[in-house]
């Protein structure tokens, strides 16, 4: 299962998302894609994290389904922003993006990360004095051995797009 959010309604839609991006200075931003890529949509953290770091120039690290893992890593970064991306319970349509905030995430919910995302952005806030935000996407499938469900994949390449990125890493369509 993935993350999930207790109040649907407390998000920070794509199209605003994006635009909050694009005005950041990237140089200061770390992109962190959570997922886990044999999960279906769980691999979306890791697609649209390259995506958001691609388009804006900014560093990414791609910490899978243990993102603590690299918190020595994220603490050290000269950045001080750190912005996770993954596959959020939003309560809405698959591939519906958007920004959530951390003390919105049901820490209670079964998870493949063996940290919560909450507590290691309050980690990486109070130790490493680093801003964390959390870019969600909404899966349809987590699946094992799944593909990236197509609403899923669709709504990465438009909010890359959005961007300002002509397509995404991992994506092997021809357009």
């Amino acid at each position: 299962r993935c993350r999930r959010i207790t109040k649907p309604c407390t998000d920070v839609g794509a199209f605003e998302a994006a635009r909050a991006l694009r005005n950041g200075p990237a140089e200061q931003l770390l992109v962190v894609g959570v997922g886990n890529p044999a999960r279906g949509d769980d691999a979306a953290g890791l697609m649209l994290g390259r995506v958001v770091a691609e388009a804006l120039g900014a560093g990414y690290l791609a910490g899978e389904d243990v993102p603590e893992r690299y918190s020595a890593q994220m603490r050290a970064d000269p950045g001080t922003q750190v912005l996770f991306v993954d596959a959020v319970d939003m309560g809405m349509p698959p591939g519906h993006i958007a920004m959530v905030r951390f003390e919105d995430l049901d820490d209670t919910t079964i998870s493949t990360h063996k940290v919560s995302l909450a507590v290691l952005a309050r980690l990486l806030e109070d130790m490493g004095g680093k801003r964390v935000r959390l870019l969600g996407i909404q899966p349809q499938c987590l699946m094992w051995g799944s593909s990236v469900s197509e609403p899923v994949r669709a709504a990465v390449e438009r909010f890359a797009r959005s961007l300002g990125a002509p397509g995404h890493p991992g994506d092997d369509r021809q357009e």
